[in-house]
């Protein structure tokens, strides 16, 4: 059980100082690196396009400014989604709403619809299951 490598986008930067400090203690995850913004996010999508590091796990916020998770997935699918499909998004959300678990769920790219806070427990799930049988 393997990430090779993780993405993590969310705005929230005390979330994502958490979720770096157990990604290091993480022994199942080799790589991992964080944005705090969408665009930036596919900037950085962009330039791994054409490598063998290109994420093959994104944990995606939701509510963040300028460019909402769902934006972001919206980009994503439309630039990246055709050229690793194995890739796979992880809505990672304080939202409760049932209507934003179905609408991130109707996406091709979205696995899974975790709540915040962010345990290795669910990280080790997602692990588990994006190996063969």
């Amino acid at each position: 059980m393997l990430i090779k490598n993780l993405f993590i986008l969310d705005d929230d930067k005390i979330t994502t100082h958490l979720m770096g400090e157990i990604l290091k203690e993480i022994s199942f995850v080799e790589e991992f690196h964080i944005e705090n913004n969408g665009w930036q996010a596919l900037e950085y999508l962009h330039k791994l396009l054409q490598t063998t590091s290109f994420p093959d796990v994104l944990l995606v916020d939701l509510k963040m400014p300028e460019m909402d998770g769902f934006e972001f997935i919206e980009q994503y699918e439309k630039t990246f989604f055709s050229a690793h499909p194995d890739s796979a998004v992880v809505v990672i959300t304080s939202s409760v709403s049932e209507r934003d678990r179905q609408r991130a769920l109707g996406y091709k790219s979205v696995v899974k619809f975790l709540m915040k806070p962010f345990t290795e427990k669910a990280l080790e799930d997602i692990a588990r299951q994006r190996q063969p049988h």
